[in-house]
């Protein structure tokens, strides 16, 4: 079956049986477990999703996310990335440092050889 408006070569080959999982898995294993269930039971599952929502919304247990780039994070979640990525940066700072040090010792060094053996 072609899919119209598409270039010369790009058919749309319809695909039977279930879709292959790639990456981490998580969207396909979803879309292939959502594949087996009936209307019925989707519908339940949605209005079991949106009573699990209302009612952490209620507890005031939601926390506000927001759209970085193609990413979403909580406040929580974005501190916490920041977090390791400041410590990331500090481990760095610090092995740039010390190797500073020894070079500069390493020149020092160089400079008294020189002195002692004019």
């Amino acid at each position: 079956m072609a899919v119209t408006g598409v270039g010369k070569g790009y058919d749309y080959q319809a695909q039977a049986g279930k879709p292959q999982t790639k990456g981490n898995g998580s969207f396909y294993e979803s879309l292939a477990a959502v594949s087996d269930m009936t209307t019925k039971e989707l519908m339940q599952e949605i209005s079991n999703r949106k009573n699990e929502i209302y009612e952490k919304a209620k507890k005031g247990e939601l926390e506000e996310s927001f759209q970085i780039g193609g990413q979403s994070f909580t406040i929580k979640e974005w501190n916490k990335l920041l977090s390791s990525f400041d410590s990331a940066q500090d481990k760095l700072k610090a092995l740039l440092e010390e190797k500073l040090e020894q070079q500069k010792k390493a020149e020092y060094e160089a400079k008294m050889r020189e002195d002692e053996e004019s």
